[in-house]
């Protein structure tokens, strides 16, 4: 994440150099491209999953946008006693926000009301001794304000804070099937109700193209 933000700090001070305004990326049609969070993941770790994200711009008021984001990884631990296992994570969260921009006529600077809706799915599991594996699929809802600047004609930095709302279903924890406690299997739901507004995890960008 810290490589990401040096990354476009670098391209926002090249950008400086260049006349500021958003006049053309915001007319109907605008269409962008860059990186974003995702809605609201569930709390832990991927709460704050970053995504690639695409914009298009309906009229001079209301902006779509599409978020993908995805994180899976796999690593083995071997102990000093006993044997080694392998531990797997992994989510994938699929976002639609839907921007309504408070100051239509800005040209370097925007404010929006926006709401979100996100589908994530996320899994674990481990190989250890008789092994399990947990996963679940919920939903995310988002609503907040997102606030915009233009560092060039094309190229814009923005950042979202709400209120997030999260609710999980149908997740099951399950063991391997040579587990002697295969009927413990179990299902859950739950929910979670979170403040969106940290400083890095919260903000984006886009490249934007007239």
């Amino acid at each position: 994440m810290n490589k990401l933000f040096i990354a476009i700090a670098t391209i926002a001070m090249l950008s400086i150099a260049t006349t500021a305004s958003a006049q053309d990326t915001n007319d109907a049609g605008g269409f962008g491209f860059g990186v974003d969070r995702v809605v609201y993941a569930g709390p832990g770790g991927f709460a704050a999953l970053p995504g690639v994200s695409f914009r298009y711009n309906l009229n001079n008021l209301l902006v779509f946008e599409g978020i993908f984001g995805m994180n899976n990884n796999s690593f083995t631990i071997d102990p000093d006693e006993g044997d080694s296992y392998t531990v797997k994570n992994g989510v994938m969260n699929l976002s639609l926000i839907v921007d309504y921009r408070l100051t239509p006529g800005a040209s370097t600077a925007m404010a929006s009301a926006y709401g979100g809706i996100g589908i994530n799915q996320w899994n674990t599991s481990n190989d250890l001794g008789e092994g399990y594996s947990v996963s679940y699929m919920d939903l995310g809802l988002e609503i907040g304000l997102r606030g915009e600047v233009w560092l060039s004609d094309l190229f814009s930095i923005h950042g979202r804070f709400g209120f997030a709302y999260d609710g999980a279903n149908d997740g099951e924890h399950q063991f391997n099937e040579n587990n002697e406690n295969a009927t413990d299997n179990m299902t859950y739901k739950g929910t979670s109700i979170a403040f969106r507004g940290d400083l890095l995890g919260s903000m984006g960008f886009t490249f934007w193209m007239q």
